[in-house]
């Protein structure tokens, strides 16, 4: 992957492989960006889409995160109300 990058005057390729290569991108894949974006912005390209990647991932560990939260709260107010009484009514 860093090899194609460095091959097609990517700057910083280094920096995008570990991301594509977790992604699923294989040479393969690249080869057909390059023949569909001009030369000058194929850099540009395959920042953006690496940039698309990581965000994704990122948002779905927000969620993940979101989600593992919520299930602590809930316990911890499930465990604080549990012995308590329903109260008593005073005159």
């Amino acid at each position: 992957m860093l090899d194609w990058l460095d091959d097609h005057g990517v700057e910083d390729g280094w920096d995008f492989s570990g991301t594509q290569a977790a992604a699923g991108i294989q040479p393969d894949d690249l080869e057909k960006i390059a023949a569909t974006v001009p030369k000058d912005t194929l850099g540009d390209a395959i920042r953006w889409l690496t940039k698309s990647f990581t965000a994704q991932d990122l948002a779905g560990a927000i969620v993940l995160s979101a989600s593992s939260i919520s299930k602590l709260v809930n316990a911890a107010k499930s465990f604080s109300f549990k012995d308590r009484d329903a109260g008593q009514n005073v005159d």
